[in-house]
Parts: structure tokens; sequence; C-alpha cells
């Protein structure tokens, strides 16, 4: 039995249907054309989104982490922050490294004392933050032959207004603080330690030296704008735990203006920014 081809359609495989079958280069050009475009437009979508996923996992850290310093309160008659003194001793940081005996160890490496109540270090580490934070200054700087291995460049603790002493809620109840829902308790920092080494000068708290200064603490707004170690890295916002427990995202320009240039005692930090050795700070000067 003979076969009948149609001869009205090409057979597959030969040049008839291969041409058919072929796209011209204006049409490959048009379909590049329209992926540039697509992208063009998504990428910048799509980094956004990631962007706003790191900054709701800091959140999620803040609140995880303002949740333990609760839990060591309830544990320790209400304290939320053991007392610090030239006396006092942390072996490990919250990697369970070897760090310095060293007094008031408790401004550099609070994170221990609460680590117990996350069971998971890595809630320490901002998303967003210093990814090596391991090469910072104040990390491999050596104190009796040995690194100090202080985490700069994610999370930074109110010592100045909970620990110091003469901080106006030093060794003072968790329940009696008069502003919980209003003062800070952890937020986004360049410096582990808000406030700490004198820093309670308001420019000083935001940060005034050049990176491995030693006047280099604070939030980091001395740092190049969109630096990870800086504290507004959440494109310019800064996420910030209360002492209450709850978190929010408060815009760095309102707090350079509003929340700490006060020159009086104010609720967010707890303490008068006044005194310091930095007093270049202006209400008008947000820094880039």
């Amino acid at each position: 039995m003979s076969v009948q081809l149609d001869r009205r359609r090409p057979v597959s495989g030969t040049k008839s249907a291969r041409k058919l079958s072929a796209f011209t280069l204006i049409e490959l050009l048009v379909v590049i054309a329209i992926i540039a475009i697509l992208a063009a437009i998504l990428f910048p979508v799509f980094a956004q989104a990631r962007a706003k996923a790191r900054q709701a996992s800091c959140v999620s850290n803040l609140r995880q982490i303002s949740m333990a310093a609760l839990q060591y309160a309830s544990d320790y008659d209400g304290l939320i922050l053991r007392d610090a003194s030239n006396q006092s001793v942390i072996d490990v940081n919250v990697f369970q490294e070897p760090v310095p005996q060293r007094g008031f160890a408790e401004a550099y490496y609070w994170q221990t004392l609460w680590f117990p109540y996350t069971k998971n270090a890595q809630v320490f580490l901002c998303p967003s933050g210093l990814d090596d934070f391991r090469s910072a200054f104040r990390y491999q700087r050596l104190s009796g032959g040995q690194p100090l291995r202080e985490i700069w460049g994610h999370y930074g603790i109110n010592y100045e207004g909970l620990a110091k002493r003469r901080a106006p809620y030093y060794l003072d109840r968790s329940d009696n603080m008069p502003f919980p829902s209003e003062t800070f308790l952890v937020m986004d920092s360049w410096s582990v330690s808000l406030s700490v080494d004198g820093a309670d000068n308001p420019s000083r708290f935001f940060g005034c030296g050049a990176p491995g200064s030693g006047n280099d603490v604070g939030i980091g707004f001395n740092l190049p704008k969109g630096d990870s170690r800086r504290g507004d890295r959440h494109s310019g916002f800064v996420n910030v735990a209360y002492y209450d427990g709850h978190v929010k995202s408060v815009p760095g320009s309102k707090m350079w203006k509003e929340l700490v240039l006060s020159g009086v005692t104010n609720k967010f930090t707890g303490f008068t920014a006044d005194a310091g050795d930095c007093n270049n700070a202006t209400k008008n000067n947000y820094p880039n």
C-alpha cells in the first residue's frame, strides 16, 4: 500500500520547514529589548523586596532579643542587665569565643547574658549588618594579647540608660521604668553598646570619629550613607526594640532631629545627652 504525502505541508527536517520555524534578526532583537526593559523594571523591585525581607527579619531578631532581656529580668530580680562595674567578668562572647577578662564587660558582651534565653546566636546579627564583623577593629583589637571579639556593625544596647552607675535607672527594676514603650533597649547600630565610653553626647551617640580612632562609637552616622555598618541601614530606617518589648522602624532623620538632640533628659534614651567631647551636632545637620 502506497502512502500519499501531502505536498502542501513541508516535511519535518526539510529546508522549507526550517525556514518557516526560524526567527528573523529583527524578531530576536525585539525579544531581547523586551527582556531588557522588563529586567530594568523588575530588578529594582526585587532588590527592594529583598531589603524589606531583611528589615522584617531584623525586626524579628530584635523582638526575640527584647523578649530574652525581659525573661532575664524575670530571673534576676527585675534587672534587665547585670550591674556593670570594673569587677565584672564575662569569659566568652555570644559565639562562645574566648574574650579577655575586663571590667564593665556587660557593655561589650551583653549578648552573652541574654543568649541562654534565645538559644540562637544568629539573632544578634542583623541580616543587613556587617557581613565580616570579625574584620572590625573592635573585634581584632588586642587586650592583654587577646582579641576583644566585640560584635560591632549589628546591634547596640542602651548601656548609658540602663547599666552605668550614674544612669537614671541604674539597678532599677524593669517594672519601675517610667516610659517603657518610649525608651530604647537595643537598636541597629555600629557600636555594640550605644553611649559606651562616655558617648553620652548627641554627636558621639550618632558617631563622630573615624573607624578605629577610638572615637567611633555610636550609631555610625559618620560612616558613608548606605554603609551596612550604619544604624539606618534599612533604607534610612533604624530598627529599635523598646524596653516593653515592642519593635518599630524609626527614620534616621527623625532620630537625629527629635529623639536624641534635646539637650535634656529624654524618654528615648533615658538620659541627658549633653556631655562628652564632640560638641558639633545640630538638629538641622542630619549626616549623609
